[in-house]
Protein backbone atom coordinates (compact mmCIF):
# COMPACT_ATOMS: atom_id res chain seq x y z
CA UNK A 1 0.00 0.00 0.00
CA UNK A 2 1.32 3.41 -0.98
CA UNK A 3 1.51 6.09 1.70
CA UNK A 4 -0.23 9.08 0.14
CA UNK A 5 -0.70 11.32 3.13
CA UNK A 6 -3.42 11.15 5.77
CA UNK A 7 -6.71 12.65 6.85
CA UNK A 8 -7.84 13.84 10.28
CA UNK A 9 -10.66 12.19 12.13
CA UNK A 10 -11.99 13.63 15.39
CA UNK A 11 -13.24 11.46 18.23
CA UNK A 12 -16.40 13.56 18.26
CA UNK A 13 -17.36 11.60 15.11
CA UNK A 14 -18.44 8.81 17.48
CA UNK A 15 -21.43 10.99 18.32
CA UNK A 16 -22.16 11.71 14.60
CA UNK A 17 -25.78 10.96 13.72
CA UNK A 18 -24.83 8.65 10.82
CA UNK A 19 -22.12 6.78 12.69
CA UNK A 20 -24.41 3.82 13.40
CA UNK A 21 -25.38 3.61 9.70
CA UNK A 22 -22.56 1.45 8.36
CA UNK A 23 -23.20 2.21 4.66
CA UNK A 24 -23.33 6.00 5.19
CA UNK A 25 -20.24 5.86 7.43
CA UNK A 26 -18.27 3.81 4.89
CA UNK A 27 -19.17 6.11 2.01
CA UNK A 28 -18.43 9.32 3.94
CA UNK A 29 -15.04 8.06 5.12
CA UNK A 30 -14.30 7.01 1.53
CA UNK A 31 -15.19 10.49 0.29
CA UNK A 32 -12.90 12.09 2.90
CA UNK A 33 -10.08 9.87 1.68
CA UNK A 34 -10.77 10.55 -2.02
CA UNK A 35 -11.32 14.34 -1.77
CA UNK A 36 -8.71 16.66 -3.25
CA UNK A 37 -6.34 18.14 -0.68
CA UNK A 38 -5.22 20.73 -3.21
CA UNK A 39 -6.71 22.38 -6.28
CA UNK A 40 -6.63 20.39 -9.55
CA UNK A 41 -8.00 20.67 -13.07
CA UNK A 42 -9.81 18.04 -15.08
CA UNK A 43 -10.73 18.70 -18.75
CA UNK A 44 -10.67 22.43 -18.22
CA UNK A 45 -12.72 22.28 -15.05
CA UNK A 46 -11.17 23.33 -11.69
CA UNK A 47 -11.61 20.85 -8.89
CA UNK A 48 -11.39 22.61 -5.52
CA UNK A 49 -10.01 21.24 -2.30
CA UNK A 50 -12.58 19.01 -0.59
CA UNK A 51 -14.24 18.01 -3.90
CA UNK A 52 -14.42 14.63 -5.67
CA UNK A 53 -15.21 14.10 -9.38
CA UNK A 54 -16.55 10.58 -9.69
CA UNK A 55 -19.51 8.40 -10.70
CA UNK A 56 -21.98 6.36 -8.66
CA UNK A 57 -20.71 3.21 -10.37
CA UNK A 58 -17.10 4.01 -9.43
CA UNK A 59 -18.10 4.65 -5.82
CA UNK A 60 -19.97 1.33 -5.79
CA UNK A 61 -16.88 -0.51 -6.97
CA UNK A 62 -14.56 1.31 -4.55
CA UNK A 63 -16.73 0.84 -1.42
CA UNK A 64 -18.34 -2.54 -2.15
CA UNK A 65 -21.78 -0.99 -1.86
CA UNK A 66 -24.43 -1.46 -4.48
CA UNK A 67 -25.27 1.45 -6.81
CA UNK A 68 -28.62 1.79 -5.05
CA UNK A 69 -26.94 1.88 -1.63
CA UNK A 70 -24.49 4.55 -2.84
CA UNK A 71 -27.37 6.70 -4.13
CA UNK A 72 -29.26 6.34 -0.82
CA UNK A 73 -26.17 7.26 1.18
CA UNK A 74 -25.56 10.35 -0.97
CA UNK A 75 -29.16 11.47 -0.37
CA UNK A 76 -28.80 11.00 3.39
CA UNK A 77 -25.52 12.95 3.50
CA UNK A 78 -27.07 15.72 1.41
CA UNK A 79 -30.07 15.88 3.74
CA UNK A 80 -27.92 16.73 6.73
CA UNK A 81 -25.63 19.11 4.82
CA UNK A 82 -22.56 16.90 4.92
CA UNK A 83 -22.10 17.03 1.10
CA UNK A 84 -23.45 18.67 -2.02
CA UNK A 85 -23.64 16.48 -5.15
CA UNK A 86 -23.91 17.95 -8.67
CA UNK A 87 -24.61 15.57 -11.57
CA UNK A 88 -23.95 16.22 -15.25
CA UNK A 89 -23.55 13.78 -18.15
CA UNK A 90 -23.22 10.81 -15.78
CA UNK A 91 -20.46 12.54 -13.77
CA UNK A 92 -21.04 13.52 -10.17
CA UNK A 93 -19.14 16.36 -8.49
CA UNK A 94 -19.31 15.90 -4.73
CA UNK A 95 -18.31 18.77 -2.46
CA UNK A 96 -17.63 18.01 1.23
CA UNK A 97 -19.15 21.04 2.90
CA UNK A 98 -17.18 20.86 6.13
CA UNK A 99 -13.86 20.01 4.54
CA UNK A 100 -12.25 23.07 6.14
CA UNK A 101 -13.45 21.87 9.50
CA UNK A 102 -12.37 18.26 9.02
CA UNK A 103 -9.08 18.91 7.21
CA UNK A 104 -6.58 21.68 6.75
CA UNK A 105 -4.18 22.45 3.95
CA UNK A 106 -1.32 20.19 4.92
CA UNK A 107 1.26 22.13 2.92
CA UNK A 108 0.05 25.37 4.45
CA UNK A 109 0.08 23.76 7.86
CA UNK A 110 3.56 22.38 7.20
CA UNK A 111 4.80 25.84 6.26
CA UNK A 112 3.05 27.25 9.27
CA UNK A 113 4.71 24.67 11.50
CA UNK A 114 8.07 25.37 9.91
CA UNK A 115 7.62 29.08 10.46
CA UNK A 116 6.44 28.46 14.00
CA UNK A 117 9.41 26.18 14.58
CA UNK A 118 11.82 28.78 13.25
CA UNK A 119 10.15 31.48 15.30
CA UNK A 120 10.29 29.33 18.43
CA UNK A 121 13.90 28.45 17.65
CA UNK A 122 14.79 32.11 17.35
CA UNK A 123 12.87 32.87 20.51
CA UNK A 124 14.67 30.09 22.38
CA UNK A 125 18.02 31.27 21.04
CA UNK A 126 17.24 34.81 22.14
CA UNK A 127 15.97 33.56 25.49
CA UNK A 128 19.10 31.44 25.88
CA UNK A 129 21.34 34.40 25.12
CA UNK A 130 19.28 36.62 27.43
CA UNK A 131 19.42 34.03 30.22
CA UNK A 132 23.15 33.62 29.65
CA UNK A 133 23.65 37.36 29.96
CA UNK A 134 21.42 37.45 32.99
CA UNK A 135 23.36 34.61 34.63
CA UNK A 136 26.63 36.33 33.82
CA UNK A 137 25.31 39.57 35.29
CA UNK A 138 23.89 37.70 38.26
CA UNK A 139 27.23 35.93 38.73
CA UNK A 140 29.05 39.24 38.67
CA UNK A 141 26.46 40.83 40.92
CA UNK A 142 26.61 37.80 43.23
CA UNK A 143 30.40 37.99 43.35
CA UNK A 144 30.22 41.69 44.10
CA UNK A 145 27.56 40.93 46.69
CA UNK A 146 29.78 38.22 48.17
CA UNK A 147 32.71 40.63 48.29
CA UNK A 148 30.55 43.23 49.96
CA UNK A 149 29.13 40.59 52.27
CA UNK A 150 32.65 39.40 53.11
CA UNK A 151 33.73 42.94 53.90
CA UNK A 152 30.55 43.44 55.87
CA UNK A 153 31.12 40.19 57.78
CA UNK A 154 34.70 41.15 58.47
CA UNK A 155 33.50 44.50 59.71
CA UNK A 156 30.89 42.83 61.89
CA UNK A 157 33.46 40.35 63.20
CA UNK A 158 35.76 43.23 64.09
CA UNK A 159 32.91 44.97 65.90
CA UNK A 160 32.00 41.76 67.73
CA UNK A 161 35.63 41.17 68.75
CA UNK A 162 35.94 44.74 69.99
CA UNK A 163 32.67 44.32 71.87
CA UNK A 164 33.89 41.07 73.44
CA UNK A 165 37.17 42.73 74.48
CA UNK A 166 35.28 45.58 76.10
CA UNK A 167 32.94 43.17 77.85
CA UNK A 168 35.90 41.06 79.06
CA UNK A 169 37.65 44.20 80.29
CA UNK A 170 34.49 45.32 82.06
CA UNK A 171 34.09 41.88 83.65
CA UNK A 172 37.70 41.93 84.82
CA UNK A 173 37.17 45.37 86.27
CA UNK A 174 34.01 44.26 88.03
CA UNK A 175 35.77 41.15 89.38
CA UNK A 176 38.70 43.21 90.58
CA UNK A 177 36.37 45.65 92.31
CA UNK A 178 34.44 42.78 93.85
CA UNK A 179 37.65 41.11 95.02
CA UNK A 180 38.86 44.35 96.55
CA UNK A 181 35.49 44.79 98.22
CA UNK A 182 35.61 41.26 99.66
CA UNK A 183 39.16 41.83 100.87
CA UNK A 184 38.14 45.07 102.54
CA UNK A 185 35.15 43.33 104.03
CA UNK A 186 37.35 40.51 105.26
CA UNK A 187 39.83 42.97 106.74
CA UNK A 188 37.03 44.86 108.42
CA UNK A 189 35.63 41.59 109.73
CA UNK A 190 39.02 40.58 111.06
CA UNK A 191 39.48 44.00 112.62
CA UNK A 192 36.13 43.55 114.26
CA UNK A 193 37.32 40.19 115.59
CA UNK A 194 40.59 41.76 116.76
CA UNK A 195 38.65 44.49 118.53
CA UNK A 196 36.29 41.89 119.98
CA UNK A 197 39.23 40.01 121.48
CA UNK A 198 40.71 43.24 122.90
CA UNK A 199 37.34 44.23 124.35
CA UNK A 200 36.96 40.74 125.80
CA UNK A 201 40.38 41.06 127.45
CA UNK A 202 39.52 44.45 128.97
CA UNK A 203 36.16 43.18 130.22
CA UNK A 204 37.57 39.96 131.69
CA UNK A 205 41.08 40.81 132.93
CA UNK A 206 40.11 43.79 135.08
CA UNK A 207 43.13 43.14 137.32
CA UNK A 208 45.61 43.41 134.45
CA UNK A 209 46.79 46.43 132.45
CA UNK A 210 44.22 47.55 129.87
CA UNK A 211 44.67 47.25 126.11
CA UNK A 212 43.90 50.75 124.93
CA UNK A 213 44.77 50.45 121.23
CA UNK A 214 45.20 47.73 118.65
CA UNK A 215 48.50 48.41 116.94
CA UNK A 216 49.63 46.77 113.72
CA UNK A 217 51.94 44.50 115.73
CA UNK A 218 49.06 43.34 117.93
CA UNK A 219 46.82 42.74 114.90
CA UNK A 220 49.61 40.71 113.31
CA UNK A 221 49.96 38.61 116.46
CA UNK A 222 46.21 38.06 116.73
CA UNK A 223 46.04 37.11 113.03
CA UNK A 224 48.72 34.47 113.63
CA UNK A 225 47.00 33.10 116.76
CA UNK A 226 43.63 32.86 115.03
CA UNK A 227 45.11 30.31 112.61
CA UNK A 228 45.35 27.88 115.59
CA UNK A 229 42.97 29.19 118.23
CA UNK A 230 39.35 30.22 118.33
CA UNK A 231 37.79 33.28 119.94
CA UNK A 232 36.53 30.92 122.64
CA UNK A 233 40.15 29.91 123.37
CA UNK A 234 41.04 33.58 123.90
CA UNK A 235 38.14 33.92 126.30
CA UNK A 236 39.39 30.94 128.35
CA UNK A 237 42.93 32.35 128.45
CA UNK A 238 41.65 35.69 129.76
CA UNK A 239 39.42 34.01 132.36
CA UNK A 240 42.29 31.82 133.60
CA UNK A 241 44.62 34.81 133.76
CA UNK A 242 42.12 36.82 135.81
CA UNK A 243 41.72 33.93 138.23
CA UNK A 244 45.45 33.20 138.56
CA UNK A 245 47.16 35.24 141.31
CA UNK A 246 50.60 34.52 139.95
CA UNK A 247 49.73 36.20 136.63
CA UNK A 248 48.16 39.10 138.52
CA UNK A 249 51.37 39.89 140.46
CA UNK A 250 51.37 37.42 143.37
CA UNK A 251 55.09 36.84 142.99
CA UNK A 252 58.33 38.15 144.55
CA UNK A 253 58.77 40.93 141.99
CA UNK A 254 55.10 41.83 141.65
CA UNK A 255 55.21 41.01 137.93
CA UNK A 256 51.86 40.69 136.17
CA UNK A 257 50.86 39.54 132.68
CA UNK A 258 49.39 41.89 130.08
CA UNK A 259 47.56 41.63 126.73
CA UNK A 260 50.72 41.31 124.66
CA UNK A 261 52.13 38.57 126.88
CA UNK A 262 48.89 36.56 126.93
CA UNK A 263 48.46 36.51 123.12
CA UNK A 264 51.90 35.06 122.46
CA UNK A 265 51.72 31.53 121.06
CA UNK A 266 53.77 29.78 123.72
CA UNK A 267 52.15 31.65 126.60
CA UNK A 268 48.61 30.92 125.43
CA UNK A 269 49.39 27.20 125.37
CA UNK A 270 50.83 27.24 128.90
CA UNK A 271 47.92 29.24 130.31
CA UNK A 272 45.40 26.88 128.73
CA UNK A 273 47.35 23.91 130.11
CA UNK A 274 47.06 25.41 133.65
CA UNK A 275 50.81 25.80 134.21
CA UNK A 276 50.53 29.16 135.94
CA UNK A 277 47.76 28.04 138.23
CA UNK A 278 50.12 25.42 139.62
CA UNK A 279 52.94 27.94 139.88
CA UNK A 280 50.76 30.27 141.88
CA UNK A 281 49.98 27.54 144.44
CA UNK A 282 53.64 26.58 144.70
CA UNK A 283 54.59 30.21 145.23
CA UNK A 284 52.10 30.59 148.09
CA UNK A 285 53.33 27.44 149.79
CA UNK A 286 57.01 28.27 149.49
CA UNK A 287 56.91 31.99 150.22
CA UNK A 288 58.17 31.41 153.75
CA UNK A 289 61.26 29.64 152.48
CA UNK A 290 62.52 32.80 150.80
CA UNK A 291 62.48 34.63 147.59
CA UNK A 292 64.75 32.10 145.84
CA UNK A 293 61.73 30.04 144.83
CA UNK A 294 60.26 33.01 142.97
CA UNK A 295 63.48 33.53 141.07
CA UNK A 296 63.61 29.88 140.18
CA UNK A 297 60.01 29.94 138.91
CA UNK A 298 60.53 33.18 137.02
CA UNK A 299 63.71 31.89 135.51
CA UNK A 300 61.98 28.75 134.29
CA UNK A 301 59.25 30.79 132.62
CA UNK A 302 61.58 33.29 131.08
CA UNK A 303 60.25 36.16 133.19
CA UNK A 304 63.71 37.31 134.35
Amino acid sequence: MEQGGFIKLYRSMLQWEWYDDVNVKVLFLHLLLKANYEEKKWRGNKIEKGQILTTVTTLSKETGLTVKQVRNCIKKLESTGEIVAKRANGITLINIEKWGFFQQDLSQKGNQRANEGQTKGNQRANEGQTKGNQRANQGQTKQEGNDEKTQENQGLEGIEEEKERKEAKERNKEYKEYKEYKEREEREEKKNIYQLIADMYNATCVSLPRCTKLSETREKALRARLRRYTVEDFKRVFEIAENTDFLKGANARNWSANFDWLIKDGNMAKVLDGNYTCKAKTYQQETAKGDNIFFEIGKEEGLF
